[in-house]
């Protein structure tokens, strides 16, 4: 059926209307078939003969729809035809829209993957987890001194720096930077760009008196 010859006539709406809503109870009837065909052969297999049909329903859709439009044009149905071929056409558009979709969605992450990836290969950064003891805190940035080789260690605070206070008896609960202060005891997870002095913490443990490391 060409393309300008699905255009409803005249006293033809009931007649497509008919056709679409037929349409629409050919694929319940469909994946009923498919389902009783899959669950005959073995398991694994009819999953590989049912999961392509209703993933590809915009094509397959047509091993039935075809043959439904032909079948009634042939008795007559014109206008039941073309509300068939109308609604399978619908779905091939929705189901080309979806995966169109998905697919710009798929390169545009793998874009952005490459970039990420690109920019660690350009500025490849240290993760570093490291004791130490305050020094220095204000309202921007506070220092602390490694345990291990003794450096001082200048951070800035930012909003979402998450503060956790350790307790002696095991325990721990989240605290506010009120709880940075010189002297207290620290265990801090930072990262820095090779090369460079790092900015800022991503977790700041502060141990209570008498808490264990």
């Amino acid at each position: 059926m060409r393309l300008e010859a699905l255009k409803p006539a005249r006293g033809e709406g009931r007649g497509v209307a008919l056709g679409v809503l037929l349409s629409l109870l050919l694929h319940p009837v469909a994946i009923i078939v498919i389902a009783i065909i899959g669950s005959s052969i073995e398991r694994n297999e009819g999953a590989l003969l049912a999961v392509p049909f209703l993933a590809l329903i915009g094509l397959t859709q047509w091993i039935y729809i075809g043959p439904a439009a032909w079948l009634l044009r042939r008795r007559g149905a014109t206008a039941v035809a073309k509300g068939v071929v109308i609604a399978g056409g619908l779905v091939t558009l929705a189901s080309t829209l979806c995966y169109g979709g998905m697919g710009l969605l798929s390169l545009q992450n793998a874009a952005e993957v490459r970039r990420i990836q690109q920019e660690e290969r350009d500025h490849p950064r240290d993760y570093i987890s490291t004791d130490g003891v305050v020094t220095v805190v204000d309202d921007t940035h506070f220092e602390f001194r490694r345990e291990d080789d003794a450096t001082v260690v200048s951070l800035q605070t930012w909003q979402g720096l998450e503060y956790v206070f350790l307790k002696k008896d095991g325990g721990y609960e989240m605290r506010t930077r009120d709880i940075l202060k010189p002297g207290a005891r620290v265990s801090v997870d930072y990262s820095q760009e090779r090369g460079k002095p790092p900015v800022s913490a991503s977790i700041v443990r502060v141990y209570e008196e008498g808490a264990r490391r």
